[in-house]
């Protein structure tokens, strides 16, 4: 499992047994680094974010409502002159058409920058003013590790791994609370010395997790289930 919160969930569920359940968190590749590249504010400005912006990321393809898209939108509304830019970035379809016709309704600016490889994901995250992570449901959160390991401040919300993952680094505040999450985003967006410390703090918690890390405990695991096999045949 890729986090307790997921192997609870597991156990629950399925009705497995807790000793046959291992953790292995997943790890974050070095492309996603908080040293600055010369590409990074022309990634941004080809994309039309030539202004502070506030970021999400993740699939648009279709609707899923556990990540909480339009909580974001209804909070970035509520933000005093309508808000920053609003930028999604993940591949394109029939959800982002709907999010684009509410960011219209709402009058929020929004920029659908579509599907994005991971070194224009890294010069975004550099760039954000401010990651969101809305969420109803997180098994892991890649996205919140991918934003920390780029020294991006982190807005997210207290479900799933969220917050064991991001610990006293992001400012967590409940599910589905518009207005909660636009308070928040509103804190980074105009407390610097704030947005400051939890950029530091990001880059040091996403320190800890690797892809060798990743790795080297799945093999603890193969190893574990082969010893485990090899006695029950002698």
């Amino acid at each position: 499992a890729v986090s307790e919160s997921t192997r609870i969930e597991a156990i629950a569920a399925l009705g497995l047994d807790p000793a046959r359940i291992h953790v292995v968190p997943h790890g974050v590749g070095p492309v996603f680094s908080s040293r600055p590249k010369l590409r990074d504010a022309r990634t941004a400005e080809a994309l039309g974010l030539d202004e502070p912006f506030v970021l999400w990321v993740g699939s648009l393809r279709s609707h899923d409502p556990r990540k909480g898209l339009d909580t974001l939108v209804e909070a970035v509304q509520r933000l005093p002159g309508g808000g920053p830019l609003l930028a999604l970035a993940g591949a394109l379809g029939p959800e982002a058409d709907r999010l684009a016709t509410e960011a219209w309704r709402r009058q929020v600016r929004m920029v659908l920058c579509g599907a994005v490889d991971d070194d224009d994901l890294a010069s975004l995250y550099r760039q954000a003013a401010a990651v969101v992570l809305p969420s109803t449901h997180e098994g892991f959160g890649l996205t919140a590790l991918e934003a920390m390991a780029c020294g991006a401040p982190l807005v997210a919300t207290t479900v799933g791994n969220l917050p064991q993952l991001t610990l006293d680094v992001a400012m967590l505040v409940p599910p589905r609370d518009p207005g909660a999450l636009s308070d928040a985003i509103e804190m980074v967006l105009t407390e610097p010395v704030r947005a400051a410390r939890m950029r530091h703090a990001g880059i040091d918690r996403a320190g800890g997790y690797t892809w060798e890390q990743t790795a080297g405990l799945t093999a603890d695991v193969y190893e574990e289930v082969a010893q485990r096999s090899g006695s029950g045949r002698r």
